[in-house]
Order: structure tokens, then sequence, then C-alpha cells
């Protein structure tokens, strides 16, 4: 087993709490490093910052909820009736029509599990209402900059977090503490949302804040699906070698030499502090994590290093919206549903993305894009790959495929907009695009639509000049521009 302060000692021999709960978590139950603990990736491509007791900077005490329930020390139960919160898809949801109470997690013990369709991962959902003793930050280290400027307090309300390890029926073993797939399994899904990251030119201290360590300045912009949270490790190159470093189970507690990444501090010339998770959770009545928010709602896909590439992101019907807050308990109200999938708000997506077959989906379409709405399929900004590709970028091309028996449907006064170098919309045979009329489907330069048989795209749309339609049971290709 590992020593108990595996080379962490403070000043004095000393050890701080979130230095003691990180090793006793080896010792405990041979806990993998998560949550960016020694810059660790595992075999995804990104790793974040969270909450739990192997964390790297501490967002606050306590064991998360996976790890609470792993260790026995919780069951998948919520609600003063103690109501089964194993969620495994939609039959899961008819003793209680999908309709749950969430208490304080730290004094109930009150979690969620919801199974992430066509993943095998799990949402987990905790409240934490109290902010109490155990959802602060401790130790010094993580109360106060270096300039003495107090760092946000810890975050309150609901806190979600994507895992994929394998439960307490394939226990972890002392083999797996280094083992790329159980490495940074658990995945902290921000109520914030997910953002493309761009420093602004080469690092600089702004003060002592982050104890003088060099940070860059990044510029945000809101992408839902190929975007990251603040609270997320940002990935690029820093030593300007062409070569984002990438290490699976081993980080050697270096982020210069290990995985080549930063924290997330600076935007737009601010200290942000967003490193430590203070926007992670929600009370706000009306807020869905779904197939319409930022984040968008799905697993947490594998990174291949020979291919650099993810695994598809799959679209499903999952959502979870909070109904209800009671300010004076803390409790809030979800309502959880495996069918929803229409789009009612703007959004942008970039990455590969799937859809699969959804029962009893809204209106009948696999995923609906309501009336007013635009979904925009784009070029993403954030790194995705270890080297520079064709485009000179580290960023691989988006690619929307409708999978066979599913449909996108777009409502009337609905858009689909394809832009970005090398986005594509690829309907698998026995896919369709459905454009209700007044819908419109828009492909801007450098894109493209892929179709079996152009049968399966009906309704209005436009190829811009230097977009192109692919037919391919007809090797047909359409150049723009053209309009049908």
């Amino acid at each position: 087993m590992y020593s108990l302060t595996d080379g962490h000692v403070q000043t004095g021999g000393g050890i701080d709490r979130g230095v003691f709960l990180h090793e006793f978590a080896h010792n405990l139950y041979y806990a993998p490093h998560q949550l960016g603990a020694n810059g660790t990736c595992g075999n995804h491509f990104d790793s974040s910052q969270g909450w739990g007791m192997m964390c790297g900077i501490t967002t606050s005490f306590s064991a998360n909820a996976w790890e609470r329930w792993y260790n026995g020390w919780t069951e998948l139960k919520t609600g003063a009736g103690q109501v089964n919160s194993d969620i495994v898809d939609a039959t899961s949801l008819t003793a209680t029509n999908g309709v749950y109470t969430l208490r304080d997690y730290v004094t109930t013990g009150d979690v969620m599990r919801l199974k992430i369709p066509n993943t095998g991962q799990y949402l987990w959902l905790e409240n934490r209402a109290k902010n109490g003793p155990f959802d602060r930050r401790h130790d010094q280290t993580w109360q106060y900059g270096g300039d003495y400027v107090a760092f946000p307090p810890a975050p309150v309300g609901l806190l979600a977090m994507v895992e994929s390890l394998s439960g307490r029926t394939v226990p972890i073993t002392y083999n797996d503490i280094f083992n790329p797939s159980k490495v940074s399994q658990l995945r902290p899904v921000s109520a914030q949302g997910n953002s493309d990251y761009v420093a602004n030119g080469p690092p600089a201290s702004y003060n002592r804040h982050f104890w003088d360590n060099l940070l860059y300045n990044f510029t945000p912009s809101l992408n839902a699906s190929g975007g990251v949270s603040e609270i997320t490790n940002i990935r690029l190159d820093k030593d300007g070698n062409n070569i984002i470093r990438y290490a699976g189970g081993h980080g050697n507690g270096d982020l210069g030499a290990g995985n080549e990444m930063t924290w997330m501090e600076v935007a737009g010339g601010q200290f942000r502090d967003g490193t430590f998770g203070p926007n992670l959770g929600t009370r706000t009545v009306g807020f869905r994590y779904g197939i319409a928010s930022n984040p968008l709602l799905t697993g947490n896909p594998v990174y291949d290093a020979t291919t650099q590439q993810s695994g598809d992101l799959a679209l499903s019907g999952l959502s979870v919206q909070i109904t209800a807050y009671d300010a004076g308990t803390g409790d809030l109200t979800l309502q959880v549903r495996y069918n929803d999938t229409q789009l009612r708000a703007n959004t942008r997506w970039t990455g590969q993305l799937r859809t699969f077959p959804v029962a009893n989906a809204t209106n009948g379409a696999e995923i609906s894009v309501y009336n007013g709405v635009r979904l925009t399929l784009d070029r993403g900004l954030t790194p995705q790959r270890s080297d520079r590709n064709t485009n000179g970028d580290f960023v691989n091309e988006t690619r929307l495929t409708i999978g066979a028996g599913t449909r996108l449907k777009v409502e009337s006064t609905g858009n689909i907009d394809l832009q970005g170098q090398g986005t594509t919309l690829y309907v698998e045979q026995g896919g369709s695009v459905y454009q209700s009329s007044g819908g419109k489907l828009t492909a801007y330069p450098g894109t493209t639509i892929s179709l079996q048989n152009r049968a399966d795209l009906s309704g209005s749309g436009e190829l811009k000049a230097g977009a192109k339609l692919v037919v391919r049971s007809t090797t047909t290709t359409i150049q723009g521009p053209y309009v049908w």
C-alpha cells in the first residue's frame, strides 16, 4: 500500500487535511487517482478538479457521492421516504413519475445514480444544501491565495458527476491505482456550462494570488458539447513544440512533464478562480441538464492515443430538471425524464456526436429542433488531440451521425446551421433528417451533408458556396451554391 504521506509533507513534518484524505483513500479502497490528482487523465483526454477524497485542489471536504456509496457509507436512496434512486431507464421512474426529493447530502446521505443511455456510465447527483463544515475548505492552503485574498466558497446546490468505474460488484484492487481505465473516471458536470477557452499570449504572473504560478489569460466562448468547464485542466501546447503531451495512468504530479495542461484561473483579464469550482452547483428552479443544456448531458468518451480520437458523445433523452427549491430545508425537487429530446434553446455542438433510438421520444422524433431554435454544428476550439492536424490546430473535425432507426426533425421556424471546416452531418442508412414547413438546414463553406439516399433528407435547405451534399448510394456530389 501507499505510505501515509506519498511524498506530500508540509514544512515542519505536518500533513494537511487534503493530503491526508488523498493518502487515506489510497489505503482505504486502493483509490486510483481522480479529479486532477497527480496530473492524471486516465483513458480520457481531459481531467478536471472536483470534490472528494482524491481531488487535487480541494473544492470541499468529504467523500463525493460515488465514494460514499462505493465504501458502503450510504445507499441509493433519497428523500424522507427513502425512495429507490438507482435509476437505470424509464421503467425506474414509474413509482414516482420521475419526481425525486434530494435532501442535504452530507447530513442525510441522499444520492441519486442515473444510468446514461448508450454509454455504460452513470450520472451521480448530490445536494450540498447546508453549507456545513464538510462543505468548506478547512486547510489554509485552499482558503486564501498568496496575496491573502480569499478564494471563492465551495459550491452549493445540485452537484453532478459522471462516473465510469466498475462499481461494487467488481471491486478496485491495488493494481488499479495507476490503471488508465480506473484513473480519472470521475468527471464533474458544471451548472455554469462548457466553453472553449483560448489562451491569449504566453503565460504571465498576474500577482501572488495563485502563489506565483504562471497563468494564461483565457477568452471563453460557449460550447455545450466540445468545450470544457472552468474546473477542467485546460489543454494547450505550453512549450510550443507542436505536441500536447498526454499520459494516461501516470501524471507524475507534474503538469509540465506528465500531461501538458494548466489551470483556468484568469479569463478576460480577471481572476475567475474557476479551478475551485465556485459555479459547479445550482438551486435555480427550471435549471435542466439534458440534450438542450450547456453542458450537453453525455457520458465521458474514451480517448484513443493511437488515432487521437475520442469516442462518440451519445445523445439521449435523459434530463434532470430542478422543479422546486425549499429555502428553509435546502431540499431540491427534481424531475427525471428519459424521453426529453426537444431542443428548446439555441445551442452549439462540436466534436463527435451520435443519435440512438429513444423510446417514446417527444413528437415521435429522436431529436427535435423546436420552433425558433437554432442548432449550430461547428468546429471547436478546445484541443482534442496530441498533435496538430492538417488544419494546423489540435481539434478534430465535428461530425453529427444520425444513426439507423433515428431521425433529426426540424420544426417550423427551427434551424440547423453547419459551420466550420470539416463539419459533417452524416446520416446512416436507416436514419433521416426531416424538416417541417419553414424549418431550414443551411450548410456553410467547408461543411458536408452525407446521405445514403437522397430521400433521407426532406424539407428545405441551402448549400452555400464551398459546401457539398454527398449521396453515397449513387456516388453523387452536389456542390454549393444549391437550394432545395
